[in-house]
């Protein structure tokens, strides 16, 4: 597995979005991927271990204010555990201050900021070897100990995204999610 997306939700019935738009955006370019949901209730060993049980080369996490903290403790016995696998933030809570979140947190590897379906588009061809991590959208990471920023790339439509919801008889009395314009759902 090349890359596993993470959804830590605030509770149970709550679907993400972002995980199942991404990795259907990811498969486009063939990059062997999945995603997996916990909720911010669910005992940080069992993420962990959930997570080692795909042998990630990336793990990618969708950051909200409600997860942020929990996500950040992920990283780190993720980190603890295989030094070599590569970890991604992305959204809300990591968009706008991602050098900072870079700096105070070493185990993160990159961040995605603003609008990830082209940003991710990019990134997926970066870990299929076709392209260079200074030519992918709106990616702040690290290189020889400094961190780096490429342009913000806005303007991703809706009208082209796959419907993320393919299986949405697996998702009953469940929240789901679907934005018609940017922002909260």
């Amino acid at each position: 597995m090349t890359e596993l997306f993470v959804a830590i939700n605030a509770k149970y019935p709550h679907t993400n979005l972002a995980v199942r738009l991404l990795v259907a955006e990811a498969k486009k370019t063939d990059l062997p991927c999945a995603y997996i949901e916990h909720t911010i209730n669910t005992g940080l060993q069992t993420v962990v271990s959930d997570i080692l049980s795909f042998s990630p080369r990336v793990v990618s996490f969708s950051c909200y204010i409600w997860n942020i903290n929990y996500i950040i403790k992920v990283a780190k016995a993720l980190k603890s555990s295989q030094p070599d696998m590569q970890i991604l933030l992305g959204g809300p809570e990591v968009s706008f201050d991602a050098e900072k979140v870079l700096a105070e947190n070493p185990m993160i590897d990159f961040i995605i900021r603003g609008e990830g379906e082209q940003a991710h588009h990019d990134f997926a061809e970066y870990l299929l070897g076709k392209r260079k991590l200074s030519d992918c959208a709106s990616l702040t990471y690290w290189q020889d100990e400094q961190i780096l920023s490429t342009p913000i790339r806005i303007g991703n439509q809706f009208d082209t995204a796959p419907f993320p919801y393919p299986d949405i008889n697996g998702l009953k009395n469940r929240v789901i999610y679907y934005e018609a314009s940017r922002g909260c759902p």
